[in-house]
């Protein structure tokens, strides 16, 4: 029963990854159309930046995503006064 329990925990995991890979495609697929810079003030996040910046309609993870894949970061790690390009879409 419990070998039964971990298999339906992992393949929930697994379907759920898929689910946000997805999404973050399937946004890209909208290029965004120019860029801004934004700087990093005390106490700003990646989630408080993209709240700011994604369109009404977009996901904040997938926003959150963009600012990674533009500003070549690895992690959510961010420091004030660092100058992030953040994608405007319109």
């Amino acid at each position: 029963m419990q070998n039964l329990f971990k298999i339906v925990i992992v393949l929930l995991l697994i379907i759920s990854g898929f689910t946000v890979v997805g999404q973050v495609f399937a946004s890209s697929v909208s290029s965004p159309q120019q860029e801004k810079r934004v700087v990093v003030e005390p106490g700003d996040t990646l989630w408080s930046i993209a709240v700011k910046n994604k369109p009404s309609d977009m996901r904040t993870v997938v926003y959150i995503e963009a600012i990674k894949r533009y500003n070549d970061l690895n992690g959510a790690n961010i420091e004030a006064g660092v100058v992030l390009s953040v994608p405007v879409y319109k």
